[in-house]
């Protein structure tokens, strides 16, 4: 069940024949993890992504005195670090889950022969990598745009749960501010 309905996040972007699903079946390993357990951590080498099918996670980095967060991910997104992922390279990121989760895993070596095997595959990866780069730059382009109060009214009428699964001074990190602004912002709502 859980299989398909990742399976039809896949179809919007290309139909997937049997065989592809039958051997992503195969290839993609289902993980029950807890709240607070890491995925990746910095001084790392990304060895899988992942397609979060239950809970949520944050991406962030280490900064000095404090962490910045600089991605969330919810239901129906494929996650992965931005650095070193393609490159496999060192990465300087961490992923942290804000809440027990169900994911499904696939390895980085596997996608290469996914993608020989069902050059449809190739399709869906790059879609997928488009839509979050998009994701991306919009990110980006809000936090140079909008006030923080624009930032705010758009993260939670997108992502409403995320102030109860994330920290306050995590969120306030993503969207620029200081957690006291956050907190200005929120009793206002």
């Amino acid at each position: 069940m859980e299989k398909e309905r990742l399976f039809n996040l896949f179809n919007q972007y290309y139909p997937l024949s049997d065989a592809l699903k039958e051997y992503m079946g195969r290839v993609l390993k289902k993980e029950n993890a807890v709240k607070g357990q890491h995925l990746i951590r910095a001084g790392q080498i990304p060895a899988e992504c992942w397609f979060i099918v239950k809970g949520s996670a944050r991406a962030y980095i280490d900064m000095p005195a404090r962490q910045t967060t600089i991605w969330y991910w919810h239901p129906d997104e494929m996650m992965y670090v931005h650095s070193g992922f393609c490159s496999k390279t060192v990465t300087n990121e961490n992923i942290e889950l804000l809440e027990d989760s169900t994911l499904f895993s696939l390895s980085y070596d596997a996608i290469p022969k996914l993608i020989r095997l069902f050059p449809a595959f190739y399709k869906i990866e790059f879609a997928l990598k488009e839509l979050h780069q998009q994701e991306l730059l919009e990110q980006n382009i809000d936090l140079k745009k909008l006030n923080a109060e624009e930032r705010f009214v758009k993260l939670f009428g997108r992502f409403p749960a995320l102030m109860n699964t994330s920290f306050q001074k995590d969120i306030a990190s993503y969207l620029g501010m200081s957690p006291d602004t956050l907190s200005r912002l929120r009793g206002k709502k």
